[in-house]
């Protein structure tokens, strides 16, 4: 199964957070990539994470951040969402992606079509 690491704007800009509407087609995008065939991963999904925070625990953006990426460099595609040329962390991970040779997409059309489910 292809793996498919599924990017796009996150947080809010300032100091807000994450943006929920971000999230919602995020993970919308998550399930319409399952639903294609494929196994996403979906960073939208690091709000359990912090769910499970205990007293004296703490998770930095920047652990988000690299363990994102780590999932990243062992994907077979990475699929854009709308909004990523305001986003820096969807940029970084183009650039990452581009870097480790990894094809990118801008929509799901086009990963459909370059990768096609075999039934």
């Amino acid at each position: 199964m292809l793996k498919v690491y599924v990017a796009g704007p996150y947080r809010c800009k300032g100091k807000c957070g994450v943006d929920l509407q971000h999230m919602r087609r995020g993970l919308r995008m998550g399930v319409k990539v399952l639903l294609a065939g494929y196994a996403p991963f979906v960073p939208w999904f690091d709000f359990h994470h912090a769910l499970m925070i205990r007293e004296g625990e703490e998770l930095t953006t920047e652990m988000y951040q690299e363990f994102s990426m780590e999932w990243l460099r062992v994907t077979d595609a990475v699929l854009i969402m709308p909004g990523w040329e305001t986003s820096s962390g969807t940029i970084a991970e183009i650039k990452e992606a581009r870097r480790y040779g990894i094809p990118v997409f801008y929509s799901l059309e086009d990963l459909i079509e370059t990768f096609p489910i075999k039934k």
